[in-house]
């Protein structure tokens, strides 16, 4: 595992960053993050133009045209970066077109392209590796990681994909250091989008329950309470983490509370339905949570919808009780 002087002494680091082109970056974030994207745009472009092979500065500057677009603009702004792409096929320019391609299998042309026009570009191989994480190829996403860090061990972005893919090999431990690290090494960079940060520590919150550190899980969560970011989220691991501390009561205030934002989640009404049942002990509670259980996975032929209703009818006819 990598640690922090990666980091520091990788060419990705902020301090590599002009001072005034950080300040300016800082204040493009804050507009984006208050919904400004025209000024978050002026405030970019620039930036991106004295520094034409930042590819971190070049994808704020195309998340801040994407972010206010219709349908039909961002259909033209793909068109717009298939074109550059064809006619000024640089690393970035690839890479950009790449991202936004609707098309899986441009996007890979487009990114393979990229490796080419740069193999000793980390950002080629990350993006890649990115592309292969999202259609399930973990082996060759490991493949393509480990290449993207040993060009630069510091990469910022190819470090957030590390820590995802330890953690779906079962290595908790080694993905909490991961997050932690790399949450730590981008506290005010720019760069990183303020979402990408709340759902770090989202899921580092989730694996330090997972490891049975509920106390420090309760602690992340709670410094989250003020963000508007996947609130119903923050609240179901709350009440996991609570759970896990023995507060069945604030567990299930938690849970009622992920409800509550979001009537139509099945995943805070199994948790009501087992901290009634197994905690509290109140079997009629139990039983009105497993039935409303039943009905929120009524029509929903998801996997995990399949799972939670099959488990709501196994409780129900255990317990002997008539199911709709």
């Amino acid at each position: 595992m990598r640690d922090a002087r990666d980091y520091a002494q990788s060419p990705d680091r902020l301090e590599a960053i002009a001072e005034r082109d950080v300040a300016v970056l800082r204040r493009a974030r804050a507009a984006s993050d208050a919904g400004d994207f025209e000024s978050a745009r002026s405030l970019l472009e620039p930036v991106a133009h004295r520094r034409p092979d930042d590819v971190a500065v070049a994808i704020m500057l195309q998340d801040a045209t994407l972010a206010p677009a219709s349908a039909e603009q961002r259909e033209a702004l793909v068109v717009a970066a298939r074109s550059r792409a064809d006619e000024s096929p640089a690393v970035q320019s690839l890479l950009l077109a790449a991202r936004i391609e609707p098309d899986a299998r441009a996007a890979r042309t487009w990114l393979e392209r990229a490796v080419a026009a740069g193999p000793r570009n980390a950002w080629t191989h990350y993006a890649l590796a990115h592309l292969e994480a999202s259609s399930g190829n973990w082996v060759e996403a490991h493949r393509r990681l480990a290449k993207a860090l040993e060009i630069d061990p510091g990469h910022r972005s190819a470090r957030r994909l590390e820590a995802a893919v330890v953690a779906r090999a079962g290595k908790t431990a080694d993905a909490i250091d991961a997050l932690e690290l790399w949450i730590g090494a981008t506290e005010g960079d720019p760069r990183i989008a303020t979402d990408s940060r709340v759902l770090a520590e989202l899921d580092l919150a989730h694996l330090l329950i997972l490891a049975g550190e509920a106390e420090r899980a309760r602690e992340v969560l709670v410094g989250l309470a003020d963000v508007a970011l996947d609130q119903v989220r923050r609240w179901c691991l709350l009440a996991a983490a609570e759970q896990g501390l023995g507060r069945p009561n604030e567990a299930l205030d938690a849970a009622r509370a992920a409800q509550a934002l979001d009537p139509d989640s099945v995943l805070p009404l199994v948790q009501e339905a087992l901290l009634v049942e197994h905690h509290l002990q109140d079997r009629e509670a139990a039983r009105a949570a497993w039935l409303r259980v039943l009905e929120a996975v009524r029509g929903n032929t998801g996997l995990g919808a399949l799972i939670q209703g099959l488990r709501a009818r196994v409780v129900l006819e255990r317990g002997e009780t008539p199911t709709p």
